[in-house]
């Protein structure tokens, strides 16, 4: 049980991760950031492999050389696959909330046709 608890944070750390990493793509390279969330070298080694990272040597404004990583092309379809996640998740609510008024409006549809059905009896009896 605890080892599934801290696998889960663990997921939920990476996808904080390369949604932060998102917001400065493709600019910004980050380098202590990436090694603090993947701390096992051949998950991140799985990472660069697999293109979701993309590993190497960039200059800073002082012209020092370090090794960092910025997106993969294959982030963006994470990152994407997440949203329509959301968005899946988001459209259920919203349908069930439908479903809920579709009833009340059928209910007081229902209720008018029976009021209108008794005036109209009671007038001609």
């Amino acid at each position: 049980m605890e080892r599934e608890i801290r696998s889960q944070i663990e997921v939920i750390k990476f996808k904080r991760l390369i949604l932060e990493m998102f917001l400065g793509y493709p600019n910004y390279v980050y380098f202590k950031m990436v090694d603090e969330v993947v701390s096992n070298q051949k998950s991140l080694q799985d990472l660069v492999d697999s293109k979701i990272l993309i590993k190497g040597e960039y200059r800073d404004s002082e012209g020092n050389t370090n090794k960092g990583y910025s997106l993969g092309i294959n982030a963006l379809s994470l990152i994407s696959a997440w949203e329509s996640e959301r968005y899946a998740k988001e459209t259920t609510i919203l349908t069930k909330r439908i479903e809920g008024l579709t009833i009340c409006v059928l209910l007081l549809t229902l209720v008018m046709a029976v009021l209108t059905f008794a005036m109209v009896y009671s007038a001609f009896f």
